[in-house]
């Protein structure tokens, strides 16, 4: 079961921030909204260093992941829109053991 909150678009950009709840082979973990303000995130490249692999890749697998922040600047005249995604110490921890057990 996923709960998503999503701040409104604002004149640049919307900012989207998705909280999940999981079941685990020990009982459920929740990430609670108080908590992820305050957690370390990483961005693609720094994350990407990290594991030594590259930011696309770190950007695709991370994009549609539950608990990513990506804040959406939407296309203007003058101006190409772009995506920076923000990636929390616990959805990198998630996602990392999920690619070890494979």
């Amino acid at each position: 079961m996923a709960k998503s909150t999503a701040k409104p678009n604002t004149a640049r950009g919307s900012i989207t921030a998705v909280t999940s709840i999981k079941s685990t082979k020990g009982g459920i973990s929740s990430t609670n909204n108080q908590e992820l303000p305050f957690e370390q995130h990483f961005s693609p490249s720094a994350l990407g260093e990290l594991w030594s692999l590259s930011p696309d890749f770190i950007r695709d697998r991370f994009r549609d992941e539950p608990g990513v922040v990506c804040i959406d600047r939407p296309e203007t005249l003058l101006k190409q829109g772009y995506q920076t995604l923000r990636i929390p110490k616990s959805v990198a921890a998630r996602v990392h053991a999920t690619l070890r057990a494979a």
